[in-house]
């Protein structure tokens, strides 16, 4: 059998010539390096920037620009990662806590082809399309109990920099003073900083690295419009009136929805989108249970197949992105006969599948192949 990752797609950067890609949400390995200076990254963020929060390197594909060419259109970007597994499929035990971190360095695809793709996109030598190098020595060192081993894999999501441990730091910029002519680290891209000043990609691998200004702005990046982004964005209605007694948005400035679909919940209440956000009507609690998938800030999973399980949550795979299950698969699969043990193999503990074949969902523990239940 072989060990195969799910693979999130990432969508195309800009350039008709290179193939940037945006790392958005998905799936990525991770490693770690060290640094003890601090000084002369890519990016050429402030050395604060790396002692108050930690700090992680992005592989050349998505940092936006070519090794020693100075900052890219990911520098100053945030990441929540959240470790679940070594990089060939092993669980972690236990699962280390999801930690923000700042894009501030590159990893260079020339010098580390085996886990940093490059500009011309692909998978790593380990079959993942997208990889952050961590900077262990960043935030005090505090990161050196929480990485696991040597490698890691990891499902990451950008997020606004607002959750990054170091944003209390509260500079405005992160941009340091070495090498002003390439250096560009806001402070969080995309959100409190107009779109313009974003970094910017070199336009050719030729020549010396050119300054800021004669560099490629993003044009198609997937721009935050909240505190994270999992939590949408809502957008004011023009014309919303209320439908209902029971609406309790319309104070907010929203409509009130027709029906009792969720799609987002936050402290104000549950929402609901048609053809723009609306509050749920408070009548609809009296009759309609809300499926946690629906708050979760993923899709509802079409399916019950379980492809992780965290704290949280059972997580399957929807449309090439995480998608959680729904509460309506809970014993689903309580009348089947039971899997396992078969063909020499034990029942898994848990629920993590890490391959799917030979007609069987297979997981990995105490380093032995076993069976995932059909219960999970």
């Amino acid at each position: 059998m072989r060990l195969e990752s799910v693979l999130i797609a990432t969508s195309t950067l800009f350039s008709s010539t290179i193939a940037w890609k945006w790392a958005k949400e998905g799936i990525a390995s991770m490693t770690w390096y060290t640094d003890y200076s601090h000084e002369n990254l890519a990016c050429n963020c402030v050395p604060n920037a790396m002692v108050v929060g930690p700090t992680v390197a992005l592989a050349e594909v998505a940092y936006g620009a070519f090794d020693h060419f100075g900052s890219g259109p990911a520098c100053g970007l945030c990441y929540r990662l959240s470790p679940y597994a070594t990089a060939d499929g092993t669980p972690l035990s236990p699962i280390p806590e999801p930690i923000v971190f700042r894009v501030t360095d590159e990893c260079p695809h020339q010098s580390n082809t085996e886990w940093c793709p490059g500009p011309e996109g692909g998978k790593n030598a380990h079959g993942f399309e997208d990889h952050f190098d961590v900077n262990i020595d960043s935030w005090g060192g505090k990161l050196r109990d929480w990485f696991q081993g040597g490698h890691m894999q990891a499902k990451y999501e950008l997020v606004s920099c607002e959750e990054w441990p170091g944003w209390s730091d509260d500079l405005k910029s992160f941009t340091g003073t070495n090498g002003q002519y390439w250096g560009c680290c806001p402070a969080n891209p995309g959100l409190l900083e107009n779109k313009k000043t974003m970094c910017g990609s070199p336009k050719s691998p030729e020549g010396a690295p050119p300054p800021e200004g004669q560099r490629v702005k993003p044009t198609d990046f997937p721009w935050l419009d909240g505190s994270s982004s999992s939590s949408p964005a809502k957008t004011t209605s023009k014309n919303t009136q209320p439908t209902s007694s029971s609406c309790w948005s319309t104070k907010l400035g929203y409509g009130c929805c027709t029906g009792c679909d969720v799609s987002y919940t936050d402290n104000d209440g549950d929402w609901g989108y048609e053809n723009d956000w609306c509050g749920i009507p408070t009548t609809c609690k009296k009759s309609t249970t809300v499926d946690s998938c629906t708050t979760s800030g993923y899709k509802c999973c079409d399916d019950c197949n379980v492809t992780y399980e965290d704290s949280t949550g059972k997580w399957g795979i929807k449309d090439n992105d995480w998608c959680a299950i729904s509460d309506k698969c809970s014993g689903s699969n309580a009348s089947q006969p039971a899997n396992c043990p078969a063909d020499g193999y034990e029942c898994c503990n848990g629920c993590s599948v890490v391959e799917q074949s030979d007609g069987y969902k297979w997981g990995v523990e105490n380093n032995k192949w076993c069976i995932i239940k059909n219960t999970c």
